[in-house]
């Protein structure tokens, strides 16, 4: 099953009456396990990768989302349907990465601020400019 909008994921959710879990992964393997077991239980999921991890100031630098993106191949090739969420981040340009580069749905953290930028509905109307959807 193709990779599918957030949207998508939770409208069938909704009319379905059941949850859909969040699974975040740290790396291809572990979200090789999240699409195996959506797999066996032909049940659909949210996979995605936390932001501010690939962030985090004690990496010796920040991760690129374009190669977290290549992982979108993976998703799409899953026979459960899948949202890829980019989760938790609260930097602008990060998010401008998932909005420009790699087919997320995006989560903004406006909550914390630790990289002296915080999200604003300014990023919300951005991603809308440019076709992307953002969760909220």
């Amino acid at each position: 099953m193709p990779l599918v909008s957030m949207n998508e994921l939770l409208a069938g959710a909704r009319a379905g009456g059941y949850a859909v879990c969040y699974c975040e992964s740290w790396n291809l393997e572990s979200l090789q396990a999240v699409l195996e077991a959506a797999e066996e239980l032909h049940s659909p999921v949210v996979a995605g990768f936390n932001g501010g991890f690939l962030m985090h100031p004690r990496r010796p630098r920040p991760e690129r989302l374009v190669d977290y993106g290549c992982l979108a191949a993976a998703v799409r090739a899953s026979a459960a349907p899948v949202a890829f969420l980019l989760n938790e981040t609260d930097d602008l340009a990060q998010i401008q990465e998932g909005m420009g580069a790699v087919p997320y749905a995006l989560a903004a953290d406006a909550g914390r601020a630790s990289h002296g930028q915080r999200p604003s509905r300014a990023s919300s109307q951005h991603a809308a400019a440019i076709g992307s959807k953002v969760s909220r």
